[in-house]
């Protein structure tokens, strides 16, 4: 029975490598590139010729995001979205080298496993490999924030985070975790120098001085209206897909979000309840958000998270859209912060101090 008990771990992590790779296998494409790379490189190649960066209008990152971006100029179009696609991927198996790290040992195989099928093996990797957007590349800094935090490294925290602020800045609901713990002085020391650096940004990278419009853009839900509403993953993207009045998506938003709030303290992995809170209660999440998620969720592993893994692992079951599989899929992940909390004490244990 203890081989049978050992043997079932190296098995769930070949099974997820090779979901993986079939995943990864069809992203390729021999003709061309991903929908969201085109304007990574288009934004990329226009600031190496002098011109603005936001010519192409689904270039929707901050203006430092383009100097980032350069190395994507070099070679064909489909070889160079090939290499990006294996950069993505070397950037979610990192991160799940990285959670698989913090669990005890007994567990790290098994939460690898699952890191591996949930970032890249089912519905979820379908919806993000193809296409060649930046947001996966953000599971490994999710999760060097968060570790930091964990061990009480403020300013090593800090400073990541506020880098990734200036490629994309989806992990800004992670600010409040400093906030919440008094630790000032790494927040304002990195997020001080971000800000000078994003403000030269926008004055010295051609058509930088845009950049408040693509704020307004994201505030706004970006294009994800209409037709294409059923790509986004939020309450009121779900409601707007399914034709359901927004206010019943406002209500369920603030509750969720005052739940979060009002429980923020005594939760095991505040950082990820913070992110899954605001991609359900915002005006935008895609399906490129998810790995961020999983990421940062699989930091505090629990047998509460299997139901949410288990459907971003699984193909499109059919019984409901995919959007509804993957919405689905982020509130079981939110629900189960709220089943599985640490007491009062006990977060002291997480080392969430100043």
């Amino acid at each position: 029975m203890g081989g049978v008990r050992t043997a079932w771990r190296p098995l769930a992590l070949t099974v997820a490598l090779l979901l993986a790779g079939l995943q990864i296998w069809q992203a390729i494409s021999p003709d061309g590139a991903g929908q969201d790379f085109i304007p990574l490189r288009h934004a990329a190649r226009a600031l190496l010729d002098g011109e603005s960066i936001y010519q192409d209008p689904l270039f929707v990152y901050p203006p430092t995001a383009a100097v980032v971006l350069l190395p994507t100029v070099l070679g064909g179009e489909s070889t160079a979205f090939t290499c990006w696609i294996a950069f993505q991927v070397a950037c979610m198996l990192y991160a799940a080298v990285l959670v698989a790290r913090e669990a005890r040992e007994r567990d790290r195989v098994p939460v690898a496993a699952a890191a591996i099928a949930a970032m890249l093996g089912g519905l979820a990797a379908t919806r993000y490999l193809e296409i060649g957007n930046l947001t996966p590349c953000l599971a490994p800094v999710v999760a060097g924030v968060l570790i930091a935090f964990r061990r009480g490294e403020w300013t090593v925290g800090c400073a990541l985070l506020a880098a990734s602020l200036l490629v994309k800045p989806l992990l800004a609901p992670l600010i409040l975790l400093p906030l919440v713990n008094r630790a000032w002085r790494p927040l304002l020391t990195s997020m001080v120098p971000a800000a000078v650096v994003l403000l030269a940004g926008m004055v010295a990278i051609p058509g930088g001085s845009r950049f408040p419009e693509i704020v307004r853009y994201w505030v706004t839900g970006t294009n994800l209206h209409g037709d294409n509403a059923v790509n986004n993953l939020t309450l009121h993207g779900w409601a707007e897909a399914h034709g359901l009045r927004q206010s019943l998506a406002t209500t369920l938003a603030v509750l969720i979000a005052a739940a979060v709030l009002f429980r923020f303290l005594v939760m095991k992995n505040p950082g990820a309840a913070l992110l899954l809170g605001t991609f359900l209660c915002g005006s935008l999440a895609e399906a490129s958000y998810l790995p961020v998620a999983v990421t940062a969720v699989l930091l505090t592993p629990s047998r509460w998270l299997i139901p949410g893994l288990a459907l971003l692992a699984a193909p499109s079951i059919g019984v409901v859209t995919p959007q509804t599989q993957l919405v689905a899929a982020e509130s079981l992940l939110l629900t189960a912060f709220f089943i599985e909390q640490s007491s009062w004490n006990s977060i002291r244990s997480i080392s969430f101090r100043a």
